[in-house]
């Protein structure tokens, strides 16, 4: 939800919760924009 929120990339999500990888961050992303396309950038 950061993303959709403050508009934040993969590596602002990453250094707000280190505890995820980059590689989680963005397999959450794409799930989240193949559902909801009307957030895709």
């Amino acid at each position: 939800m950061d993303e959709a929120a403050y508009g934040w990339d993969a590596a602002e999500i990453h250094a707000a919760h280190p505890h995820l990888s980059l590689g989680q961050i963005r397999a959450a992303l794409a799930f989240f924009h193949n559902r909801h396309p009307e957030f895709a950038s």
